[in-house]
């Protein structure tokens, strides 16, 4: 009898726990979603979170046959609808979130219905990218003494037109399917009905969406750089110069992109060492004719900011 009691435990404990790693899941794909991902823009967290919160609200409303063997899961599933609550509502102090997801071509305002914003939740987020706008990017048009008149034809419903306006444009259009637009910030410059005509208001609202769409979600890069920055002094290694740390964290930022041709690299920075090589070798003969000490060698040939 006490066997099969233990059986029992060691079985209800096993299934907790395989509820809890199912539970975890996608808190494990969304972490590696970010931090794997080369370029994760700021414009993928409120649909990862959203996803989140689903995820958590089905957990904690099982059904009624599965209360008795979710109980683990659904009180860890009211701990994290609360910590994700706590930092849904943070976005709201920033104006980036808002404005990437209305100015991404796939989502715009047709999210937030999707999602059941409130009216004045969208109002406020439409009036973040529309205030920008005004402000920071539209180029006010010089007033005509005489506007041309185009006489209307009946081939005209066959032309793409665009607002005056480029923004109101954009938030009055319907959303481009992600199998059509899985890049947006090329989708901006190469693809939009904005890039084909090349007006300034047109370039000025390009150049607002990259701004916006391109913001990186995390700050693992920044972060990344900042310590490769810091592992270069030492106590042993600390006569570098600002520029040097400067350039070498760039250099170091642009290879981990593949930014640096490699064999163009190794062709100069080889030319560079066998030069430095004969430098010394010949600089070597000469202080060991005159003082024999190898160490003033090296101090000698030694350079601080290399």
């Amino acid at each position: 009898m006490y066997q099969l009691q233990g059986v029992l435990k060691v079985r209800a404990a096993f299934t907790d726990s395989l509820l809890l790693l199912i539970f975890s899941q996608p808190f494990k794909d969304a972490t590696l979603r970010l931090s794997t991902n080369r370029h994760p823009r700021i414009f993928e967290v409120i649909p990862i979170i959203d996803k989140l919160n689903e995820h958590l609200e089905a957990a904690k409303k099982p059904p009624p046959k599965q209360r008795t063997m979710f109980d683990v899961v659904r009180m860890a599933a009211v701990a994290g609808l609360g910590i994700l609550d706590k930092y849904y509502t943070k976005m709201d102090e920033s104006i980036m979130y808002r404005i990437a997801m209305l100015l991404h071509p796939s989502y715009g305002l047709t999210y937030f219905d999707k999602m059941g914003w409130p009216k004045e939740w969208k109002d406020v987020a439409l009036d973040l990218p529309r205030t920008q706008w005004i402000k920071n990017y539209r180029v006010e048009a010089p007033t005509e003494a005489q506007p041309t008149v185009c006489l209307p034809t009946i081939f005209d419903d066959l032309d793409v037109t665009l607002s005056t306006d480029p923004f109101e444009h954009f938030i009055a259009s319907p959303p481009i399917p992600k199998e059509h637009c899985s890049q947006p910030l090329l989708w901006f410059g190469t693809v939009s009905p904005y890039a084909s005509d090349p007006s300034p208001n047109n370039k000025a609202f390009i150049r607002m969406a990259q701004d916006f769409l391109s913001a990186p979600a995390t700050s693992t890069d920044v972060e990344r750089a900042f310590s490769h920055g810091g592992g270069m002094v030492t106590k042993r290694r600390h006569a570098l110069s600002a520029e040097s740390i400067r350039a070498n964290a760039l250099v170091s930022a642009w290879r981990r992109q593949d930014l640096v041709p490699e064999a163009e690299a190794i062709k100069v920075l080889g030319n560079r060492h066998s030069r430095k090589n004969k430098k010394r070798t010949e600089l070597g003969g000469t202080i060991e004719i005159s003082s024999g000490d190898e160490d003033d060698e090296v101090g000698e040939g030694s350079d601080g900011d290399e």
